[in-house]
């Protein structure tokens, strides 16, 4: 049998750290790097290199002067890893939203069945809040959406409500990678229109009413496909 070749041995490291930090709770605190080099039987430096690789995919956060601890990637930190293959790519870009469109009204069914009460409010808020942005003027509601970073969105609230899925985590990155094109792709009236057909998917969730949410999604998509085809000059009347 072949000796393993260096290579491999600084992969078949990053693999046990790798198992390592699956295997840890979200939160969990890294043992220092000397311990947990020889946990491992690596070297310091490989152990870095390994630390360093987990937490550009948002798998290891590092705090210097206290640690790293492992940490659950969310869509926001996992989206700009695939970005570079999205910008740019009309083609690509279609086919994120069909993913979307295939995901979402399960997820949205899935929100019914698990919205706690808080979570309805929540929800609630926000579409409040994307109504009073979109109530003054075009100028009024282009300003806003350079804000989008600062607050929560209406979709992850909804993924939030849904639970914690492999189902929601895609569409949660769908989402992450589309709205930037959708917010510039959407006229003022389109942003409108969608806020009411969110709205809609949202009393649905809230009334627990699986069906009801699915089908309010589906419209909700079905208008948002045409806006997409018409470009963000289009008429008001999408749905």
């Amino acid at each position: 049998m072949s000796e393993a070749t260096p290579t491999r041995v600084v992969e078949q490291a990053r693999d046990a750290l790798a198992a390592f930090v699956k295997n840890a709770p979200d939160g969990t605190k890294l043992p220092p790097e000397r311990q947990l080099a020889q946990r491992l039987g690596v070297s310091r430096t490989t152990l870095r290199d390994g630390v360093s690789r987990l937490a550009l995919l948002g798998l290891l956060e590092v705090r210097h002067g206290d640690g790293t601890y492992v940490r659950s990637p969310t869509a926001a930190q996992l989206a700009p890893l695939l970005r570079p293959l999205v910008d740019g790519k009309g083609s690509t870009t279609i086919e994120l939203f069909e993913l979307k469109r295939h995901l979402e009204p399960a997820v949205a069914e899935l929100a019914a069945m698990n919205c706690s009460e808080a979570q309805a409010a929540n929800l609630r808020a926000a579409v409040q809040r994307d109504r009073s942005e979109l109530a003054g003027t075009t100028q009024v509601a282009k300003r806003t959406t350079r804000r989008v970073s600062e607050r929560r969105q209406l979709h992850e609230l909804i993924a939030e409500s849904a639970g914690e899925s492999l189902l929601v985590a895609l569409l949660s990155v769908a989402n992450e990678l589309l709205t930037p094109h959708l917010t510039e792709l959407l006229s003022h009236s389109q942003r409108r229109l969608a806020v009411e057909q969110l709205s809609a998917v949202v009393e649905a969730i809230a009334a627990g009413d699986a069906e009801a949410a699915r089908d309010a999604t589906e419209l909700y998509l079905s208008s948002l496909a045409r806006a997409m085809r018409n470009g963000p000059n289009a008429s008001a009347a999408v749905g």
